[in-house]
């Protein structure tokens, strides 16, 4: 089963990865920095909808969250997150017809909650099966894997806080 998965997810992985991400950082850099006036001043006279503060707030707690999974501040995934906080909180807060929207789609996940839930482990089942596990584990090389991501990041002099990256 995750041997099925890994080839048929292999080319859509390859383009979303090596081509559509860089180009998407790139893009989101450009916006965000162009942004940064506005977050500066919401920061400082505050959002024109309150629940906007709250939601770039708990954004905020998300990416702290995550902070041990990443390489340092100037990590790459670090730095989209902040500036995907930043885009979102700035559009919504000061265009009401997505506000509104956003919030509404909110609203539906929380009334579907059970959905996702249900659809998430049914999605992730596999890595609870033994079998599966060892063949992914096989055909990954995950000692080749973590020593090539490991050393990426000393190289670039991150500090390595040990584990799986």
């Amino acid at each position: 089963m995750v041997i099925d998965i890994l080839r048929k997810h292999t080319r859509d992985w390859h383009i979303l990865h090596t081509i559509s991400k860089p180009v998407i950082r790139k893009i989101l850099k450009y916006v965000a920095d162009s942004y940064k006036p506005i977050i500066e001043r919401k920061d400082k006279e505050g959002f024109v909808n309150p629940e906007m503060k709250i939601f770039y707030d708990e954004w905020t707690e998300l990416i702290d969250m995550q902070t041990d999974q990443w390489t340092g501040p100037e990590d790459k995934n670090c730095i989209m997150y902040h500036q995907l906080r930043d885009i979102m909180c700035c559009i919504l807060d000061e265009d009401s017809h997505y506000l509104l929207r956003f919030f509404y789609l909110i609203e539906m996940i929380y009334r579907d909650k059970e959905k996702y839930r249900l659809s998430m482990h049914k999605s992730r089942a596999y890595w609870h099966n033994e079998d599966e596990k060892k063949k992914l584990h096989d055909i990954m090389n995950w000692p080749a894997v973590f020593d090539t991501v490991k050393g990426k990041a000393m190289k670039k002099g991150y500090k390595w806080k040990g584990g799986l990256p």
